[in-house]
């Protein structure tokens, strides 16, 4: 039974073993024609390598591989991971997570990439571990590539100027630039979801100030998406949370490639934006008062005039000039007379009423638009407002400058063009100059026909010395003392055709607005000093007036010299006069010419004296030889107080100042004895 037992107990192990060897035998086969390499370590020694593995190394059989280690074939840099892998995967610790391809060496020293899958088992009966080895080079080469890829494209957005995003064929987001984000940040949106984000639902949903034009961007890229257009371009204003304005051209273009999709750039062009606003500022703004300028102000009286038949409200236009501001340009400098401008421009926009518009039309002149006027009164009532807010002193720099203007009014009438306004008010604004500045006229038929009359004048005026149509009279000055004539005074007289003989005052002011007086004066120079040449006037001197014009054109010092020369007339004989606001003008300038005309050897004489703004002081400054006091105060001498004590006052100071007198318009026997009693020469 014992014998029994134990052969009984020796089959079933041949058995067992027979079974055993079969079973390894067919394990063995099937590692030998697996296709992936593997490999069974005991103890970390290679006790098996399918020929796969023995391929995947470079070995020429299995033996050349039995025997190592995972340390001898794995990279030196691999060995602590490779150590601690083998140890998870015996103690059964091993983490999925961790996995990775490690760099392993083939026999002749070359690399690649295994990426090992491992599992504890016995081989033959001992505790082993089987691995499976999957050459990943190539896969993790293309891997790598892609990874490169994707970081060049997104290096190549990311220097792009324009903000960029890629959205795919439904509108969602695949990648966007850094400029993308910032300006997403700025905008005040969160930035944590932007990939995946469905870019034109969005869009859809916006509110508040970029609503309406995110909207027209949806359905723009919606169109290419769906191919209903080839691209999409739009300028787009964004609204920022800090008040910050800019503006974008958006431009959306279609992938080629099979899964579709866009593409749009934003291109800031907020400063564009902003030259050309500037430039359309400049265009219709003058760059001193920053008023509108004459385009902006036609654009917006026409829009008046063709608004007032639905609005049964008339236009009114008040054409504002400053008075002597040529004087403030040339005593002061420009850099003044540009300060003032803006002064006046300020006032005058502080003076309209809403909804008026006040212009600067060019040089001194500026026009205000009224619109939705009641009646006359209205505009009439804004002129004088204009009027009392400039009158006044103005400290510029070290002066103090007084100002007033002169103001034209025009109201439309039915069928007046905007030229026609214009020019009514041109017209009225110089009838207020002519009425004596710091005031304001409206414009009517009267001073239509007086403003016509005044062309004509300087029209037939231009051809006067030409055609020998101006003459002399002579004026005598009488010496009080013995009661004979002193000199001449050359007035001037135009014989006009089909009117007759024109006094000064109804042409000289003409002259002198058209620069036409400078011809005359120098006309009237020569004429008088011929006449003066003449051997049976030998004992007479003759005076003529000296308009501002002259004074300041730079050549009367020449032309005053030359007409000496030229007749052999003494220069003492020569009287020349001036206004007081002729010498006042231009204080300065008038000093230097009455300077070199008395070195000529000229006399100087002040007319009109009385009637402007200077006194004796001041004219202390000037070398002047004689005062003709202005017959507006000689004729109440003797029965106006008043007049006489002025008259008084004259004389005495001009004695004490060693000057002249000269008294016009003596007409009567009382008028001569009282100046006789001043002793008034």
């Amino acid at each position: 039974e014992e014998r029994d037992a134990r052969e009984s107990a020796a089959a079933e192990l041949a058995t067992r073993r027979q079974a055993d060897a079969e079973l390894a035998t067919i394990e063995t086969e099937q590692l030998e024609q697996s296709p992936s390499p593997l490999l069974v370590l005991i103890e970390g020694a290679v006790a098996y390598a399918n020929p796969a593995v023995t391929k995947l190394f470079g070995a020429s059989g299995a033996d050349q591989l039995l025997g190592q280690t995972m340390l001898t074939l794995a990279h030196p840099d691999e060995y602590e991971f490779v150590a601690r892998r083998l140890n998870q995967i015996r103690t059964g610790t091993f983490v999925e997570s961790e996995r990775r391809a490690i760099r392993m060496q083939r026999l002749d020293g070359q690399e690649f990439l295994g990426l090992p899958t491992g599992a504890a088992r016995l081989w033959r009966g001992k505790p082993a571990v089987q691995l499976a080895l999957l050459d990943v080079t190539i896969a993790h080469g293309a891997s790598a590539a892609l990874q490169q890829q994707e970081l060049f494209h997104s290096e190549v957005l990311d220097s792009m100027g324009p903000q960029a995003v890629v959205l795919d064929a439904n509108g969602c987001v695949l990648s966007y630039n850094r400029a993308w984000v910032d300006n997403i940040r700025h905008l005040g949106s969160p930035t944590d979801a932007l990939r995946g984000a469905d870019f034109i639902a969005g869009c859809r949903q916006q509110s508040g100030r970029n609503a309406s034009s995110s909207r027209v961007l949806a359905d723009g890229i919606s169109s290419v998406l769906v191919g209903t257009r080839g691209d999409f371009r739009m300028d787009i204003e964004m609204s920022y949370d800090d008040g910050q304005v800019s503006w974008f051209s958006v431009h959306a273009v279609p992938l080629t490639g099979p899964t579709g999709g866009v593409v749009v750039s934003l291109t800031d062009m907020t400063d564009r934006k902003q030259f050309e606003a500037e430039l359309g500022r400049q265009a219709t703004h003058d760059p001193l008062t920053n008023l509108p300028n004459r385009v902006l102000l036609q654009d917006r009286l026409e829009r008046a005039l063709a608004a007032q038949p639905r609005r049964s409200t008339p236009v009114g236009l008040l054409f504002v000039d400053i008075d002597n501001f040529k004087l403030i340009n040339d005593s002061f400098g420009h850099e003044v007379g540009d300060r003032i401008l803006v002064i006046v421009a300020d006032i005058l926009r502080t003076v309209i009423r809403p909804g008026d518009t006040v212009a600067r039309f060019g040089g001194d002149e500026f026009v205000i638009v009224a619109e939705e006027l009641v009646d006359n009164d209205d505009v009439l009532a804004l002129a004088a407002r204009v009027l009392g807010a400039v009158r006044g002193s103005y400290p510029v720099g070290d002066a103090s400058i007084a100002l007033s203007a002169s103001v034209g009014i025009s109201v439309a009438t039915e069928g007046d063009t905007a030229s026609d306004l214009m020019r009514n008010a041109d017209t009225a604004m110089f009838e207020a100059k002519s009425q004596g500045r710091d005031r304001a006229a409206l414009f009517d038929m009267a001073i239509s026909g007086r403003s016509r009359n005044r062309l004509e004048i300087a029209q037939d005026l231009r051809y006067a010395v030409s055609r020998h149509e101006l003459e002399l009279h002579y004026q005598p000055v009488i010496d009080v003392g013995n009661g004979e004539v002193h000199n001449v005074e050359a007035l001037v007289r135009w014989n006009r055709p089909g009117h007759g003989l024109v006094a000064p005052d109804s042409f000289i002011p003409a002259a002198e607005d058209s620069g036409m007086i400078v011809s005359i004066g120098e006309w009237v120079l020569n004429t008088a000093v011929d006449w003066a040449a003449h051997p049976a006037r030998s004992g007479l001197g003759v005076a003529i007036n000296v308009a501002a014009r002259q004074l300041t054109d730079g050549h009367l010092v020449e032309t005053v010299s030359r007409a000496l020369e030229r007749t052999g007339v003494q220069a003492g004989r020569l009287t020349l006069e001036l206004t007081e606001s002729t010498v006042m003008d231009d204080p300065g300038s008038a000093a230097l010419v009455l300077d070199q005309l008395k070195a000529l050897g000229v006399r100087l004489s002040i007319d009109d004296f009385g009637t402007g703004y200077s006194s004796l002081s001041y004219l202390r400054r000037f070398p002047v030889d004689e005062l003709k006091i202005d017959r507006s105060f000689v004729d109440g001498v003797a029965t106006e107080e008043s007049d006489a004590a002025i008259v008084t006052a004259i004389v005495s100071l001009a004695h004490t100042m060693g000057l002249t007198v000269v008294a016009e318009g003596i007409e009567n026997l009382d008028q001569l004895d009282w100046v006789r009693s001043l002793k008034c020469e």
